[in-house]
């Protein structure tokens, strides 16, 4: 069993470093591209809203002592 838990954790290390490379590959394209890099970065900020929003609705849930802040 022991190697199959080692064996296990090397292909998960290799696919993780496979993830990393092609997020690499993509960041690449995308900041060549003017155009693609300023809608990503309008999705960001807008995400970054949402969630904003989000926390300040479950925070005055808590104050209001509907919940738990998580």
């Amino acid at each position: 069993m022991g190697n199959t838990v080692a064996s296990d954790d090397k292909w998960q290390r290799e696919w993780e470093i496979e993830r990393d490379l092609e997020a690499l590959c993509r960041a690449e394209a995308v900041k060549k591209d003017p155009k693609r890099l300023e809608r990503a970065k309008a999705l960001a900020k807008k995400k970054l809203e949402e969630n904003k929003a989000r926390l300040a609705e479950t925070q005055r849930m808590v104050d209001m002592g509907e919940g738990k802040n998580p």
